[in-house]
């Protein structure tokens, strides 16, 4: 299971066992709770297995609860134990990462959500996966608070984002976008796992391109025009030039 920082290196593991006060148990002056452990990791195939509970824990992780300014990417490739109850149960593949609270405003919305997931297919009827070689795409979910879209002068409707100076309706309508809980973009990626060995690397790159691009104050509404741009930029490039491209990339500001 990989854990990637962005910025600081503060332990997503962790971060998901803070106690009631938004502490780490081991070091909480309101509580004397002792720090929870995880348990050692069950392996298949060589990759982890998590309890589910744990996962959709980490898969929904705001580092930001533990003071931290940067973001973190929960960045999971393994098999998820279902044992709940009401929950199909069994072991299934996920590949996924997600990001959490980007641009969160304590008190008024919990920020922006970036989650990247590999799956069978779009319209696939059986969404469990056995192994790594079921992924079929990579499909992007990202999640902003109403809002939000409010102060950055956007709305989020038909899975992508556009300016508000665009909107042509009735201006309750608007209000109606601003009002809700959450507008989604959503974005099913060219890349195929199947034939591109590299494309795990490059949704990973995307991924983090993305949320960088947020964090620094980006426009909304360029988020999907861009995300295709970089697709098409990455999508036929190999070992050598896909190292190289992320480097040049990287070093942009």
């Amino acid at each position: 299971m990989q854990m990637n920082m962005s910025e600081r290196a503060t332990d997503i593991m962790e971060t998901g066992d803070m106690c009631s006060h938004k502490n780490f148990p081991s070091t909480c002056l309101h509580c004397k709770k002792e720090q929870t452990k995880l348990e050692p990791t069950e392996t298949r195939d060589g990759l982890p297995v998590i309890k589910a509970v744990l996962y959709e824990r980490l898969y929904n992780t705001d580092i930001r609860a533990a003071g931290e300014d940067s973001s973190s990417t929960f960045n999971f490739q393994g098999f998820v134990d279902e044992d709940r109850e009401d929950y199909h149960p069994g072991v299934a593949y996920r590949d996924s990462l997600a990001t959490n609270g980007i641009l969160k405003e304590a008190g008024q919305h919990d920020g922006i959500h970036v989650g990247t997931d590999g799956i069978i297919g779009y319209s696939a009827d059986n969404t469990r996966m056995q192994s790594p070689a079921d992924i079929g795409e990579y499909n992007i979910y990202i999640t902003i608070p109403g809002k939000l879209q409010k102060e950055k002068g956007v709305f989020c409707r038909y899975d992508s984002c556009f300016r508000v100076e665009t909107f042509d309706e009735d201006p309750e309508n608007l209000e109606d976008i601003h009002d809700s809980k959450k507008g989604w973009i959503v974005m099913r990626l060219g890349l195929d796992p199947k034939e591109d060995l590299l494309a795990r690397r490059k949704v990973e790159f995307i991924h983090a391109q993305i949320v960088r691009f947020v964090e620094e104050g980006g426009d909304l509404s360029e988020i999907k025009v861009r995300t295709r741009a970089l697709e098409n930029v990455l999508i036929d490039l190999d070992e050598t030039d896909l190292q190289a491209k992320m480097k040049s990339l990287e070093d942009k500001k």
